[in-house]
């Protein structure tokens, strides 16, 4: 089963010359402004689940995550422009949604909008990296929370507070699924990560890193078993089960890597 999603993008304005006038002067013909083509999100595989509580694992600190959860049958396969970004997954009435984060910047909206739409979740959580060399001020390696963390977690986390950005689809989910109608809460947790930051628009990496999260993970794991006790995720298993949630990723950039690699030979 497949289904495509083309998300409307929103309006954009630029200045422009009055009719008379011209910035290269009143001879300088004008150029066409190329038509913006619109990112086409799909879905291979099952019916996709509505209506339930959903998880975001993101980037990075959802491929070290997906490590200790040990999901079970196909995936359904999220499909952006013809690439797979991700993977969903059903497990103990909770959907969990394994995405990458190497996304150009025109494409975040478009996928966050049609997931959140899609799947119509009861409850929204997000989990992503965010990069401690970045952070004012500097701060040891913690869990940070944005949105409507619920109070069970309060004294797990800290508030992620500005001047501090957050950007990416991250973000992107998060501004998404405030805006939703079926979504009583939604809220990021964000797991400390001290490698660099990635591009904001490309390219991205294609190395495969052994601890994506730059080996801070050991010092919040412990932190991020007690959050996910406190909401009641049972599906988390507190021990690394070699969890197949990114492995579609993995996979994919060592095949990119291994075919960089023979170009340098050709």
């Amino acid at each position: 089963m497949q289904e495509e999603h083309a998300v409307q993008q929103p309006n954009s304005y630029a200045l422009e010359s009055s009719e008379d006038e011209s910035d290269w002067g009143d001879d300088a013909p004008r150029r066409p402004t190329p038509a913006r083509r619109t990112p086409v999100v799909s879905y291979e595989g099952a019916a996709l689940p509505t209506g339930a509580e959903v998880v975001f694992l993101v980037g990075a600190a959802g491929e070290v995550a997906a490590k200790y959860i040990g999901v079970e049958g196909e995936a359904i396969k999220v499909v952006l422009d013809g690439t797979q970004v991700g993977e969903i997954y059903t497990i103990e009435s909770t959907t969990l949604v394994f995405l990458t984060s190497d996304l150009v910047l025109a494409s975040l909206h478009p996928l966050a909008s049609s997931l959140l739409t899609s799947l119509k979740p009861s409850s929204t959580s997000i989990i992503a990296p965010f990069y401690l060399p970045n952070y004012l001020p500097p701060t040891p390696a913690k869990l940070f929370s944005i949105g409507d963390a619920p109070s069970s977690i309060s004294h797990l986390v800290t508030p992620y507070a500005p001047p501090n950005l957050l950007h990416g689809l991250a973000a992107s989910l998060l501004t998404n699924s405030s805006l939703l109608s079926t979504s009583t809460s939604s809220f990021l947790l964000l797991v400390p990560s001290i490698t660099a930051p990635p591009p904001l628009n490309g390219p991205f990496s294609t190395s495969t890193l052994a601890e994506p999260l730059g080996g801070v993970w050991g010092e919040v794991r412990v932190s991020f078993g007690a959050v996910a006790q406190a909401l009641g995720w049972s599906w988390w298993s507190g021990k690394e089960v070699k969890g197949k949630g990114f492995q579609w990723a993995v996979k994919e950039r060592k095949e990119r890597r291994r075919e960089e690699i023979g170009s340098m030979y050709m």
